[in-house]
């Protein structure tokens, strides 16, 4: 064999790559699952009561700088125990509105601090799930390709 590893080699690296994109998937699960249960966090509906216009800083496209761009970020009304809260949710500002005043939104929120809210869990849920399975599907094509080579060298040996 010159200078390469062996079929066997490459068939044991292979099926570590088809473990750790499992692992990845099933990760990627399991965190975005734990990221709308964690803490026991509850479901209530809130209301978009208007848009602020904020200023966010955004990265310069690989240039290595970053530069400050208009975004506008939705203030919600929402009511937990007879209580109303009205907060500004930094996480979900994008470049245009994504929601509209008057827009109803599911909204998740920490029993124990009310406050703390995150508008429309599932999408950072989608989010997430989706980043493990791309790393699952990356390692499952490198161990496809690594047995398909195995496969080759070992039938071009014999």
């Amino acid at each position: 064999m010159a200078g390469g590893k062996s079929p066997t080699q490459k068939r044991g690296i292979a099926w570590l790559l088809i473990a750790l994109g499992a692992i990845c998937f099933l990760a990627g699960g399991v965190m975005a699952f734990g990221y709308i249960t964690a803490g026991g966090w509850e479901k209530t509906e809130a209301t978009v009561t208007r848009n602020i216009e904020s200023r966010g800083l955004r990265p310069g496209g690989g240039t290595g700088t970053a530069r400050m761009e208009r975004v506008w970020c939705p203030e919600i009304r929402y009511k937990v125990a007879a209580r109303t809260y009205t907060t500004r949710m930094q996480s979900d500002c994008a470049r245009t509105a994504k929601y509209k005043v008057g827009d109803k939104v599911a909204l998740y929120y920490d029993p124990s601090d009310p406050g703390e809210a995150l508008i429309d869990a599932r999408d950072k849920f989608m989010n997430i799930m989706l980043l493990g399975f791309i790393l699952a599907l990356m390692m499952w094509l490198g161990a496809w390709f690594l047995f398909r080579r195995a496969r080759r060298q070992t039938a071009a040996e014999d």
